[in-house]
């Protein structure tokens, strides 16, 4: 069990009360004896000869009583968090009571766990209310103080880290053998980082994930020991109290970036200095919990702020609070991923943000983004696992100023097939869904989206059109296309999908009999056929053709589909194919695993149809042995 030294003043010694708690009520109860409010630990320790159970929210009752030098020992952990190890697995809680419990010897620390249904009870025990737990269910347990680990300092942390490597030793690496024997995979350059790492003065980005850091050194141990680490990760630790954090802030006056996700922090942030904070950037609260009115105030103390994540904090709303503008005069990023913020409303105000250049609002259950001013600077916009389904609200974003990045994936509007349309429709768009969109894609996808469109409505449904595509008449002009009415057959054989494609098609295969040939193919013409003509002009097997297309933008070729048609794989009306041979090696396989499969299916079917005989037999069987059975109490009688 780690042991952190007690906190020197009364307000850092009890976490909780600065959660707002309270000492709840205990009471003395040797035979129904009386009951009585104690305050603090004086009144304790004055009014009875024993020391009671401390409960830091609500009410506690029991009817034993520990000595007083137990619970002194003690009373520093009380609403501290804690871990345990059960296997493989680790569970963390927040120590809600120690003292006695009814009916077990010695002292007992309450526990209230992070995981539902990980305890026996929701503090009530015997029917004793010795704690009472925040959430519904069977959050709570009772375990000895000694079995629970405390975690460690900020500097401990780092020392077994960085300068014992307690556990990231690369000795677990290895590789088997061809005579399946173990050998250790040593990085190049291991004993270099180690080295380098275990200089903690030299130490500028700090990782402690999962560490149990618990507490900040008292003095200046900190500042000491690592007086120049830039970045700090503190996520999945055991930090409670918003105090650890401002002396952290206060020892390490360099840092930037500071990590305490999925930590549990209390709402009351109030403790924390502007003074400590002047040089941090980013500041990430994923998985605590937190509130938007408390991420407001810790911001407040952090002038120079330019990144906050608040990821799967279920918050519902993020209020536009007095003064926010000025608190977050300089924020650029703002990551709100994984909330309930389902109206785009509740989060419009951001607009008046000045520097405000990327919002994060994936998986939020979006429906609808409207956009009526302001996003001066917006750059980057995440609305993934939402629930857009109307082109309208893709239409919208083509009105925020400076939007070029765009994450869409994973709502009801977006697939693979669509992707053309959205870059189509959004005409300063330059990353979507984390793929480049590159000169070339963009005006295939714009051509392709002009036919679609115009190929679907007659022209007298042109104000329609407008209204449903309000970049219509814009791209019109830029790829100079025109809407023919589908009645003039011969002007509609004029347009770009009936045009003829200036083909020539190389063969790379051995067995052909010439190397090229130039045709003028119209653009319904499918790879299928286009097979079938290379079969017939190269004497190429079809089966050992494999065609490719060159892209006119860049040296590239790729393989293409049979369904896909000359006029979905390209604009150009000038197109070079190359057909390449398909190895005997790859050839022979995929005909065996076609071989393979036929027969599988043969032998399916075969045993479907027998087993649908033996049935048909079974039945016929027993349709006999009825009409035999009638016939014979008649023979009988007769």
């Amino acid at each position: 069990m780690g042991n952190p030294p007690c906190p020197s003043s009364p307000g850092r010694s009890h976490s909780v009360s600065n959660r707002g708690s309270r000492w709840g009520c205990v009471s003395m109860e040797p035979g129904g004896g009386d009951r009585r409010r104690v305050g603090s630990r004086e009144d304790t320790a004055s009014k009875r000869g024993g020391t009671e159970g401390r409960c830091p929210l609500g009410e506690s009752t029991y009817p034993v009583a520990t000595t007083p030098n137990q619970m002194d020992m003690w009373e520093p952990y009380l609403g501290r968090r804690v871990e345990i190890c059960r296997g493989f697995e680790t569970h963390r809680g927040t120590v809600l009571y120690i003292g006695p419990v009814d009916g077990k010897k010695g002292t007992w620390a309450g526990v209230e766990w992070d995981q539902p249904n990980r305890g026996k009870h929701n503090g009530t025990y015997h029917g004793h209310t010795y704690f009472r737990c925040r959430k519904p269910g069977k959050f709570g347990s009772f375990l000895r103080p000694e079995a629970l680990d405390f975690g460690v300092t900020l500097v401990q942390a780092i020392r077994n880290k960085y300068v014992e490597g307690e556990t990231e030793k690369v000795r677990e690496m290895y590789v088997h053998t061809a005579s399946e024997q173990k050998v250790e995979v040593q990085l190049v350059g291991e004993n270099q980082v180690h080295k380098i790492q275990s200089n903690t003065l030299e130490l500028q980005r700090v990782y402690l994930n999962g560490r149990k850091v618990s507490s900040v050194d008292e003095g200046r141990v900190v500042a000491d020991s690592v007086p120049n680490i830039r970045e700090l990760d503190l996520s999945s630790n055991l930090i409670n109290d918003w105090e650890t954090v401002d002396k952290a802030g206060e020892e390490l006056r360099h840092l930037t970036l500071l990590d305490l996700s999925d930590n549990m922090l209390p709402q009351n942030c109030a403790c924390l200095s502007a003074n400590n904070f002047q040089n941090l950037r980013v500041l990430v609260l994923n998985k605590c919990e937190m509130e938007w009115n408390t991420a407001y105030e810790a911001a407040h103390c952090m002038p120079y702020l330019e990144e906050l994540h608040l990821c799967e904090n279920e918050l519902m709303d993020v209020e536009c609070l007095p003064g926010i503008d000025n608190v977050f005069a300089n924020l650029k990023r703002l990551n709100l991923d994984d909330n309930k913020i389902d109206d785009w409303g509740k989060v419009d105000w951001l607009k008046s943000l000045p520097k405000l250049e990327a919002l994060q609002l994936n998986g939020n259950g979006l429906t609808q983004v409207c956009y009526t001013s302001g996003f001066l600077l917006l750059q980057t916009l995440l609305l993934a696992n939402n629930n857009i389904s109307h082109w309208s609200v893709i239409d919208q974003l083509n009105s925020f100023p400076q939007l070029t990045e765009l994450r869409a994936s994973n709502n009801p509007i977006s697939s693979e097939d669509n992707r053309f349309e959205m870059v189509s429709r959004i005409s300063k768009l330059k990353l979507l869904n984390g793929s480049c969109i590159t000169e070339r894609e963009r005006k295939d996808s714009e051509i392709k989206y002009l036919r679609k469109v115009l190929e679907e409505c007659p022209s007298g449904s042109i104000d329609m059109l407008r209204n449903d595509h309000p970049r219509l008449e814009e791209l019109k002009t830029q790829h100079n296309i025109e809407h023919h009415s589908s009645t003039t057959p011969a002007l509609r054989n004029e347009s770009l999908k009936h045009s003829l494609y200036q083909t020539t098609i190389y063969c790379e295969c051995s067995r052909s009999v010439c190397d090229r040939v130039k045709k003028n193919l119209p653009g319904t013409t499918t790879v299928a056929k286009l097979k079938m003509m290379c079969e017939r002009l190269f004497k190429v097997p079809l089966p050992e053709q494999q065609m490719h297309l060159k892209d006119s933008a860049s040296p590239a070729c790729y393989v293409v589909e049979e369904d896909k048609t000359l006029s979905m794989l390209t604009t150009d009306l000038v197109v070079e194919i190359f057909v390449s041979e398909v190895s005997r090696s790859s050839l022979s396989e995929e005909r065996s695993a076609s071989q393979r499969a036929r027969e599988l299916l043969e032998s399916q079917q075969l045993q479907h149809v027998s087993e649908e005989l033996a049935e048909a037999e079974k039945e016929r069987t027993e349709s006999h042995t009825l009409a035999i059975a009638g016939q014979l109490p008649s023979q009988r009688s007769s």
